[in-house]
């Protein structure tokens, strides 16, 4: 679908939802027409799209108006179109589609005429989830809704505290160092630390021993590591003083406090083969994704149905 539309392609993406929610609601169609004129009491009208279903043993007509312009309809507008309305035979149902949306005058006047007002409005592209070393996503598509449900999981982590083993220490750190080591003036960032073996061997990050933990304790808590075979540990400080470790550290125990934080967001599904749109129902803050996709001449839409205030 091209991202700029001719007022003619916004017509046909109007039909193409109606189309769409035809079969989404298992209607029977009985007539679904683009651009046609129909001959009123005192005057020959063009509509935009007319849409004649069955339903429960009753025909029901409706008459969409779409509105090309950016401009946000007017009372105007709308009058001029109830007064289309009242001249059709049959008193029609009415529903006015905009880009822009509606002025208050356009919306009371709607109300008092039971006239549907619809915003039909391309979706911008939805801004990227935070995420950082210790965070997991989970992406979910909400068939009903069109949405994304995206669940980013974060560890925090906090009390990093590490027991050194002191003979170890006192025979091979640089006096700096292990001054810095006592007064606990650095700290290091969880998602670095890395426990090797004697032999230099990667045994497990704590990133993976965080993992497991979770995996036992959904909600966090305080993890307590104890190393009863030689454990070496290497890693950088978070804070000051900024240096590397020259060798790795050995240690008898680690503990870290666990915080698991979730965040839920959802937003429109996109696709590269399609243009999304958010479909609202002004008077009554009904909203539904659509996306539409084939071509220019003959798209083709995929609703959601309708849902109370989508974010």
């Amino acid at each position: 679908m091209a991202k700029k539309e001719t007022g003619r392609d916004y017509e046909l993406i109007v039909k193409a939802i109606y189309e769409a929610l035809l079969s989404q609601h298992e209607l029977t169609n009985l007539d679904l027409n683009h651009n046609v004129k129909v001959r009123g009491l005192t005057a020959t009208h063009q509509i935009d799209v007319r849409w004649k279903f069955w339903h429960a043993d009753t025909v029901y007509d409706t008459i969409v108006q779409v509105k090309k312009q950016k401009s946000r309809a007017s009372l105007g507008d709308i009058m001029l179109f109830g007064g289309v309305l009242d001249d059709i035979p049959g008193q029609p149902r009415g529903i006015f589609i905009t880009r822009a949306g509606f002025q208050k005058g356009a919306l009371n006047c709607a109300r008092e005429r039971g006239i549907n007002l619809v915003q039909l409005s391309e979706l911008v592209k939805p801004p990227p989830f935070k995420m950082t070393t210790v965070s997991t996503a989970r992406l979910e598509i909400v068939p009903d809704t069109l949405t994304l449900k995206v669940t980013v999981t974060t560890l925090k982590l906090s009390n990093i505290s590490i027991v050194f083993d002191r003979e170890w220490v006192s025979a091979n750190v640089p006096t700096p160092l292990l001054e810095a080591m006592i007064q606990s003036s650095f700290r290091f960032r969880g998602d670095t630390i890395t426990f090797q073996s004697e032999k230099n061997q990667t045994l497990s990050t704590l990133r993976e021993r965080i993992s497991v933990f979770v995996n036992d304790h959904p909600m966090g808590g305080d993890l307590r590591l104890e190393f009863s075979e030689p454990t070496f540990m290497s890693g950088n400080p978070e804070v000051e003083p900024i240096f590397q470790l020259s060798k790795n550290i050995k240690i008898v125990s680690l503990g870290v406090t666990v915080d698991v934080v979730k965040e839920v967001s959802e937003s429109a599904f996109t696709a590269n083969a399609f243009t999304s749109y958010v479909m609202t129902n002004v008077l009554d803050n009904t909203k539904r994704f659509v996306l539409v996709g084939g071509s220019e001449n003959a798209p083709r839409a995929i609703t959601s149905l309708a849902k109370k205030k989508l974010t």
